[in-house]
């Protein structure tokens, strides 16, 4: 079974961070000397037009001394070119940089933002961000399932044992979610909140086979205790499901308030069932 946490990942994140605040500060200094050298150049170019008007001989030359400053100064114009020209270039290869591993980190950002940090379920962003396309989609096949699962008497063991002991139940039966789940494509498992989560199938599996995951997933909960300080704890889950199309639901919250439903009807009548 998975242990591990979300918080694992908060290493390369924090290097990705610490990376672009780095680089960050280079586009600062480059630009900074960037602007102080083209100031400079143009005051020298300022200069050079001033020292032409000034120097020329009634015949318009210049003397071979003048001519020598003014090579010096154009001399230096060219070096001040130079150096805005290695700066532009810098500046552009480390915005590269930047885009490249913020591009490559994109996928441990999504997971910090639309996971959940203690199960690693799904969250309520994701749930938020795309039930609606979800439900849309599903139509065009079986319907969108969905179920809402709570662990029974959940309150119970916080009051008893303790919120660690209580996290530890959540993560125990995530696990096993996510295992029996993770054989199945567009299936989505979500905490939704405390100890109520959702599961959705986007339509490639029909409604009979939906409900088939969920009393695999309820059997092996109540048959697999949560071992915890040396103690074995056996809990089990209330679930309520629905399906669009065999509902004939016609929006996303029609669907989530008849799941729901389904949901207190299994608590209702005894808990530790299914009523779909």
């Amino acid at each position: 079974m998975r242990e591990d946490n979300i918080n694992d990942s908060m290493y390369p994140l924090s290097f990705v961070l610490k990376y672009v605040g780095e680089k960050r500060d280079e586009l600062a200094s480059l630009e900074t000397s960037t602007l102080q050298n083209m100031f400079e150049l143009n005051d020298t170019g300022t200069e050079i037009l001033d020292f032409l008007q000034k120097s020329k001989e009634p015949n318009g030359s210049l003397s071979a001394e003048n001519v020598n400053k003014l090579f010096q100064s154009i001399s230096g114009c060219l070096k001040k070119v130079n150096i805005i020209s290695s700066d532009l270039t810098q500046k552009s290869m480390v915005f590269e940089d930047m885009n490249n591993i913020l591009r490559q980190t994109e996928s441990i950002t999504s997971a910090l933002i639309m996971r959940d940090t203690l199960t690693l379920a799904y969250n309520r962003y994701f749930y938020f961000a795309n039930a609606e396309k979800l439900y849309t989609t599903a139509e065009e096949y079986n319907g969108l399932s969905m179920a809402f699962i709570d662990v029974d008497h959940f309150r119970d063991f916080n009051s008893s044992h303790g919120h660690d002991f209580g996290d530890r139940v959540l993560k125990h039966f995530a696990n096993i979610v996510e295992e029996v789940i993770g054989l199945y494509s567009n299936t989505y498992f979500i905490r939704v909140g405390g100890d109520e989560f959702v599961i959705l199938n986007s339509g490639n599996l029909n409604y009979s086979e939906f409900n088939m995951i969920l009393s695999t997933i309820s059997t092996k909960v109540a048959k697999t205790p949560v071992k915890y300080e040396n103690t074995l704890s056996k809990i089990t889950i209330s679930i309520g499901a629905a399906n669009s199309k065999c509902s004939k639901t016609s929006s996303l919250s029609e669907l989530y308030k008849l799941a729901d439903e389904n949901l207190y009807k299994a608590k209702d009548t005894g808990r530790n069932r299914i009523v779909s």
